[in-house]
């Protein structure tokens, strides 16, 4: 097949190549000249401008997108094709009803990535912005769909034309950014850990990261033998990709110093290939990032080719560009970093907190203020937990954290008898956190942010004492506007102890 284009750009030669090549196996030739177009005897296609019909090609109205050099931004329109979605649509003299060219090239330059948008907490593009996401086709292979179209309409035109068979291959990928929950980081941070675990009144998995520590208990990340086993048996061929990272906030694997991880590492590339997972931290540094490639390099003896971006960060066109300055040659990175959870809680907690001081202004009104901390806690059984983008298998937790901060006024109906009822209102800042761990996956988000509470409480004395149990219900609303701790209401029952000196 001879393709005409009134101009070749590298766009054009890239995604055509990607199209008829790569994914049809079509012998074609492209040209901007049209006497060796109109000479040439093999089936023809016009891709171009002109509203023009001719049986002796077929023609395709072109968007200009793959003729420019510039990036700006487009008004696109999508709309339904082959129950799926297409955009850049074509007029009616056109042999295909949108173009296909353009409309690959859109999606996988990430076109949408180099115009202004607003970031995430992380730098990254939203998944929310996405052309995919807002019409509801991000979980399809469009341009595969679009592709296999564009074959059977080809065929109508020129029976002749050959294409090749593609095959699917199940290349599995597996991301080592925390090779083990407890074991091999040291004593300072191991103790930190279990400090932390106790405040939050988690005492199961502080119990299970003592056993681990005691040797009682296999480390719940170690499950790599496992995985050797398992790509083996089915002969499967897995790219490892390994964090080298200094310890800091969002890079948290052991030490690649340390001997546990240069171990892991190497009986890992005895069986398979292995690949590089960028930091957070590389990501504001080109001289970090050739750090941690020379660290793996000098680990396995071997050159790394191949690149995973922890968190998914890709700055468009920075972090490819200084992948390729280092010598990477494939990257695993390119998806969306999204999938928030539902249902995030959905089991009652007993754990935490309330206590506050009230002073009367008057027989019936008090003011006053209070701090707690309130723990939502679920974990669930090992499996393997499907988001946008992937899926990881492993044991999940699921946090959330309310710490009011408040002040607050209550109206006493009476101070006599052995059930004194009250109803009051607290209003503050209210610190929340929300942390997800699925395997290796660790998330956290945290805010402050403003709530109001109204509360009805129950008092009974002890006798003629100044003490009592005070039994009370509370409703605490909070306000967000991010989507990302969209945990806003809970509902909360109070038993506790009183000292009313009135």
């Amino acid at each position: 097949m001879i393709i005409y284009c009134p101009g070749l750009t590298s766009r054009i030669s890239y995604t055509f190549h990607f199209i008829m090549h790569e994914l049809l196996g079509l012998n074609y030739v492209l040209t901007d000249n049209l006497k060796i177009f109109g000479q040439a005897n093999s089936p023809k296609f016009y891709y171009g401008f002109d509203n023009t019909f001719n049986k002796e090609y077929l023609f395709l109205k072109a968007s200009p997108l793959l003729f420019e050099q510039d990036i700006k931004t487009f008004d696109i329109k999508v709309f339904s094709f082959k129950n799926t979605k297409a955009f850049f649509k074509t007029n009616e003299v056109s042999f295909y009803p949108f173009d296909i060219f353009a409309a690959s090239f859109y999606l996988l330059s990430r076109y949408e990535e180099y115009l202004n948008y607003s970031p995430d907490k992380f730098g990254r593009f939203p998944a929310g912005e996405s052309l995919a996401v807002k019409h509801d086709f991000i979980e399809e292979p469009v341009i595969n769909i679009w592709a296999e179209h564009l074959k059977a309409t080809f065929l109508k035109h020129y029976p002749n034309l050959e294409f090749k068979q593609n095959k699917f291959r199940f290349l599995p990928t597996v991301d080592i950014d925390n090779a083990y929950a407890y074991l091999h980081k040291g004593f300072i941070r191991s103790l930190l850990s279990a400090a932390k675990l106790l405040l939050k009144l988690n005492f199961k998995e502080l119990i299970e990261k003592t056993a681990v520590h005691f040797h009682l208990k296999k480390d719940p990340y170690d499950s790599y033998d496992y995985l050797i086993k398992q790509h083996q048996k089915h002969q499967l061929n897995p790219v490892f990709f390994f964090l080298t990272a200094s310890y800091a906030k969002y890079d948290k694997n052991i030490s690649p110093k340390s001997k546990a991880f240069k171990r892991l590492v190497k009986k890992i590339i005895a069986h398979f290939e292995k690949g590089l997972h960028p930091s957070f931290a590389s990501n504001k540094s080109l001289k970090i990032l050739k750090k941690e490639k020379e660290t793996l390099e000098k680990i396995t003896g071997q050159t790394i080719f191949y690149s995973r971006q922890h968190f998914l960060i890709l700055k468009f066109p920075k972090t490819y560009q200084e992948l390729i300055k280092l010598g990477i040659k494939e990257d695993y990175s390119m998806g969306f970093a999204t999938g928030e959870l539902k249902d995030f809680i959905s089991d009652a907690s007993f754990r935490g907190f309330y206590m506050d001081g009230r002073s009367f202004i008057n027989d019936n009104i008090s003011i006053g203020g209070g701090i707690g901390w309130n723990i939502f806690y679920q974990d669930y059984p090992r499996a393997t937990y499907e988001f946008d983008g992937g899926a990881i298998t492993g044991q999940k937790w699921n946090y959330f954290f309310v710490m009011p901060l408040v002040v607050n006024a209550h109206y006493y109906f009476t101070h006599d008898g052995q059930i004194q009822p009250r109803v009051g209102l607290s209003t503050g800042g209210y610190y929340t956190e929300k942390e997800v761990q699925i395997g290796n996956l660790y998330t956290k988000d945290h805010l402050w942010k403003y709530g109001i509470t109204p509360e009805l409480d129950v008092y009974m004395p002890f006798g003629t004492s100044d003490w009592g149990v005070n039994l009370s219900a509370k409703y605490n609303i909070l306000f967000y506007n991010d989507t990302k701790m969209d945990l806003s209401n809970y509902f909360s029952l109070n038993v506790g102890f009183t000292f009313e000196p009135y």
